[in-house]
C-alpha cells in the first residue's frame, strides 16, 4: 500500500498516529515506513517475519513516563522500583555525584533545586535562542546554557 499525503496538519497527524504508542502494537506481524520528503510522507508496509527479540515502548512524558514491552501480542507496563507503572520525568544529581530518577528525585528536589531537572521535554529539539527556551530559563531552578554543536558517542555519555 502507498500512500501519498500533501496536507501538512494532515502530514502531522499521520505521523502522531504512526510513530505514536500504539503504532505498531496492533500490527504484530507488519513493519510500517515513514519517509519525509519536501512536505510529503510516503507510507510502505512490508509483511515481515515474527519479531525477533524484545519491544519496548518508551512513553517520554513531560510530567511523567512509562515503558512498556510487548509480551506476546499484548503490552505489559513495567513497574519501578516503588510499584509504579508512571515514573516522574525528574532526574537530579547529588551533591556527592549520585543519580536519582523519578521520585528520589522529585523528593529531594525542594533541597536541592539546582541540580534536578524537571519538564525537559519542552526544550527537546529546541534552539537556544528560542523564545520558549529563553522564557524557561527566566523561571527554571536549573540553568540552561549555550553549548556548541558535539555529537556524543554512548562511551562518553556513559562514562
Amino acid at each position: 500500500m502507498l500512500k501519498v499525503l500533501s496536507s501538512p496538519s494532515y502530514l502531522n497527524n499521520c505521523l502522531k498516529h504512526f510513530c505514536g504508542s500504539r503504532s505498531f502494537a496492533s500490527q504484530a506481524h507488519s513493519r510500517s515506513v515513514l519517509s519525509l520528503s519536501n512536505n510529503y510522507a510516503i507510507q510502505r508496509r512490508y509483511k515481515s517475519d515474527k519479531v525477533q527479540g524484545h519491544v519496548i515502548g518508551i512513553d517520554l512524558g513531560t510530567t511523567n513516563s512509562c515503558v512498556a514491552v510487548m509480551e506476546g501480542k499484548t503490552a505489559k507496563v513495567i513497574e519501578n522500583a516503588e510499584g509504579s507503572r508512571t515514573t516522574p520525568s525528574v532526574i537530579a544529581f547529588t551533591q556527592d555525584g549520585e543519580r536519582l530518577v523519578g521520585m528520589p528525585a522529585k523528593r529531594q528536589a525542594v533541597t536541592n533545586a539546582a541540580n534536578t531537572l524537571s519538564a525537559t521535554k519542552r526544550l527537546i529539539g529546541r534552539k537556544f535562542e528560542d523564545a520558549e527556551v529563553q522564557k524557561d530559563m527566566k523561571t527554571a531552578s536549573f540553568k540552561i546554557v549555550k553549548l556548541q554543536w558535539s555529537v556524543f558517542e554512548p562511551e562518553a555519555m556513559y562514562s
